[in-house]
Parts: C-alpha cells; structure tokens; sequence
C-alpha cells in the first residue's frame, strides 16, 4: 500500500507480460490507490452513459462499495461501449 506507484506500476505491466501483453501497446497508463469506499446510496445501476458524446462514468459507487461492485460496473460499462462500436 505504501510503494511508490512508479514500482506498483512497474510490477503490474510486469504481470501483464506474463500473459502476453507487449507493454509498447499500452498508450496511457494510471494508478490510483483504493483506501475508502463509503457511498451512502449507490446509484443503482452500472453506469452514466451520454451516447452522444460517448461518455461513460463507472466505478463501485453505482452499485455498492466494494471491488465486486467496482468490476461489475466495469464490466457492464465496457460491454456497452463494445455494442455501441458494432
């Protein structure tokens, strides 16, 4: 929890690796620590979306507070935005 997040990142593309990813494709790359999570009311649904603009928000306050929630957001948002491509 307290290294750097130069060494943290480092490690993560490191791991990546291992499963095949070539660390050159990667065009922007951002850490940020998760200490707390405490919404009182979770938006209730995955994600915001402005499909006009192609705008999406996410993250575990949609729908609760913890990594599950956080994922399940992820997830959902990222399979929007796959079927808005096609």
């Amino acid at each position: 929890m307290e290294s750097p997040r130069v060494d943290v990142q480092a490690a993560m593309l490191e791991a990546l690796q291992s499963f095949g990813l070539e660390s050159q494709n990667i065009l922007h790359a951002q850490l940020h620590r998760w200490l707390y999570a405490g919404v009182v009311q979770p938006l209730g649904q995955p994600n915001l979306a402005d499909m006009q603009r192609g705008l999406y928000c996410a993250g575990d306050w949609c729908l609760g507070n913890d990594i599950d929630c956080a994922l399940a957001s992820a997830d959902a948002t990222a399979t929007q935005v796959i079927q808005s491509l096609a």
